[in-house]
């Protein structure tokens, strides 16, 4: 399902990029 990708790349985001607002400096 695309709803449990969108999970997993959420999930690896936090891993590189653990900011307060999320992906936003990215």
């Amino acid at each position: 399902m695309a709803n449990n990708k969108v999970k997993l790349i959420a999930s690896l985001l936090g891993r590189y990029l653990p900011l307060p607002g999320g992906p936003a400096k990215a």
